[in-house]
């Protein structure tokens, strides 16, 4: 017999996204079978050429999952074998399917009445994922140029049910967090120095296991992580800043969590995604899309007060009505992307 509200969940564990989920659905009352760990077994590459693969993969393509990747192969009869003891589920959402091997989605389909995937991420950056989509009672994407008559629109989303009363320690300074890409660096160190120059301190911090890497993130004046800061530490750090930067990576047009988080937090946005401008609760004065040619506008953005946005509009984008839409449950709001 299927639990109610019983889900099988799975979603990448960086930087607590995974475990920032999990709490939210288990505050709305689901019964959480978490996959979400099994991706993060040991591994050993097969040989030097694969290991060689895998090098190149991060270097040219800035595609750090393609390991993770290889680690789920690598337990693909472990992972079928789960497969005998997971029980019938009602839901089932996984984030980032292309992280399991294909077998594996396939034989756990037939448990779950309500099989649901998001790809957060373009289907170009990770193309194998679009063997999956079939597999998919529905398959969700945040850039519009991925939308097809298999693939369905939603966005990212902000989380809204954390106390956030607590977050005291207040500071005026331009937050932005990370895994470092080389193609980024440029863009961000310019921003830093606009800031800089207008009296806007910045708390930028860049995750990274480079030791030549790490050498340039600190040389330039910003903040170097080798492990990553969960969830609730990065949310302290959003909350208890003055406003957001957003860098976000060419290879997609979709709108990254920094964006709704700025829109749930009520704070300011500096982003270099177009996208943006699209969207229902754009607003100049709250959000600035930096081109490098209106970097004289930046002054101006800075010193205009925050517009506050109205509730209705910013519960469409928490997390609560993102899981009723894509589960097509009663009283959602549609969460559709901008032509």
């Amino acid at each position: 017999m299927i639990g109610n509200k019983t889900i099988l969940f799975s979603a990448p564990i960086n930087f607590g996204f995974s475990e920032a989920i999990k709490k939210e659905l288990e505050k709305l009352n689901y019964t959480i079978i978490d996959l979400s760990n099994i991706t993060q077994q040991p591994f050993r590459y097969n040989g030097l050429l694969q290991r060689l693969h895998n090098c190149y993969r991060k270097a040219i393509l800035q595609d750090y999952e393609f390991k993770k990747i290889l680690r789920a192969r690598a337990h693909e009869d472990y992972l079928n074998s789960l497969v005998k003891i997971i029980p019938n589920c009602q839901y089932g959402l996984f984030i980032r399917p292309d992280l399991f091997p294909r077998s594996f989605i396939e034989n756990i389909k037939s448990k779950i009445q309500t099989f649901v995937a998001y790809q957060w991420d373009g289907l170009n950056r990770y193309p194998s994922v679009k063997d999956y989509i079939s597999l998919f009672d529905k398959f969700y994407i945040f850039d519009n140029k991925d939308l097809s008559t298999s693939t369905l629109p939603t966005t990212n989303f902000f989380i809204n049910s954390e106390d956030v009363n607590h977050y005291f320690e207040k500071n005026e300074k331009a937050y932005f967090i990370g895994t470092y890409e080389k193609k980024r660096m440029p863009n961000i160190i310019k921003l830093k120095n606009i800031l800089n120059n207008n009296g806007i301190d910045d708390n930028i911090i860049l995750y990274t296991n480079s030791k030549t890497t790490k050498s340039e993130i600190v040389n330039n004046g910003m903040h170097c992580i080798e492990i990553q800061l969960n969830y609730k530490e990065n949310l302290a750090n959003t909350i208890n800043s003055a406003m957001l930067i957003d860098i976000h990576n060419p290879i997609h047009n979709g709108l990254s969590f920094r964006t709704f988080e700025s829109l749930g937090y009520n704070k300011k946005l500096i982003t270099t995604n177009k996208t943006v401008k699209k969207y229902d609760f754009y607003n100049p004065n709250n959000i600035f899309i930096w081109d490098e040619k209106n970097t004289d506008e930046i002054t101006d953005f800075l010193n205009i007060p925050y517009e506050p946005v109205d509730n209705e509009l910013k519960e469409k984008y928490d997390f609560n009505n993102w899981i009723k839409y894509i589960f097509d449950q009663k009283e959602h709001i549609p969460i559709l992307l901008p032509n």
